[in-house]
């Protein structure tokens, strides 16, 4: 989950000034911090943990990192466009994984994981 507030554009410059390499998410209750798990069939049965990290040092658009044990990647962050309220967050490299969901009102990403196309899966931060 997430806080409630939304970041002003001195913050996520204050963040990125400091070298914190972290930024707000720019969303009503976006933060720079999301942890929670993810769930796939491809994964097996199990909650994976899950830790993603946003920043906006690629000036194209938002992007961070997820971790899941064992593993650490790049991934791109794609704000929802006018009309929508989906949100994408998928990996840099090869855009095997996709999460598509929402950011709610209490801070809280939560929707479907897709994983080479097929989805089935959930996720919730």
């Amino acid at each position: 989950g997430g806080s409630s507030s939304l970041p002003s554009e001195g913050e996520q410059s204050a963040a990125v000034a400091l070298g914190l390499g972290s930024a707000l998410l720019p969303l009503p209750g976006g933060t720079s911090l999301y942890t929670g798990t993810i769930t796939h069939p491809a994964f097996g049965t199990m909650r994976i943990p899950l830790r993603l990290e946003v920043d906006n040092t690629d000036h194209a658009g938002w992007g961070g990192e997820w971790e899941i044990p064992g593993q650490r990647e790049r991934v791109q962050i794609n704000l929802p466009v006018v009309g929508s309220n989906i949100l994408t967050v998928k990996d840099a490299q090869g855009a095997k994984t996709e999460l598509r969901g929402e950011l709610l009102p209490d801070g809280t990403l939560q929707g479907e994981v897709v994983q080479d196309g097929r989805g089935d899966g959930s996720f919730e931060l």
